[in-house]
């Protein structure tokens, strides 16, 4: 049979203190383990956040880009004017303000015209103009 000593109080009290240090190193032991994994899993994701705090530049370079690209689309919507014509009539006669224009033009012999004035009498068939400060006449029909 196997014989029991009996110790003092002190030294359970130190043997009870190396089972508990035993423990929580063990303890200690088996949380790394369960931890690593995780540390492991930290370390791969840190790179990708670095990664990704520096694309996050580029990202918000293309974004004003985009921005900038739209707004310059945007802008260049013009309205089109709606077509106008307008025509005078008189006497069972017909014209448009277009052809009488033209006319006028042609009569002129410039081929530019800064400042066009037309003035039309249709009681006496007639069209007075001033194209850029030289008067000039020409008939409607």
């Amino acid at each position: 049979m196997a014989t029991i000593k009996k110790t003092g109080s002190a030294q359970i009290d130190e043997a009870m203190k190396k089972v508990d240090a035993a423990k929580a190193t063990v303890k200690k032991a088996e949380e790394a383990k369960k931890a690593e994994p995780a540390k492991a899993a930290a370390k791969k994701a840190e790179p990708a956040k670095t990664a990704a705090k520096k694309a996050e530049p580029a990202k918000t370079a293309a974004k004003t880009a985009a921005k900038k690209t739209a707004t310059k689309k945007a802008a260049p919507a013009k309205k089109t004017a709606a077509k106008q014509e307008v025509f005078l009539e008189w006497a069972g006669n017909k014209l448009s303000t277009e052809d009488i224009v033209a006319k006028v033009k042609a009569a002129s012999g410039k081929k530019t015209i800064k400042e066009l004035n037309i003035y039309v009498q249709p009681e006496t068939n007639m069209v007075y103009y001033t194209a850029d400060d030289e008067k000039g006449d020409i008939a409607l029909f």
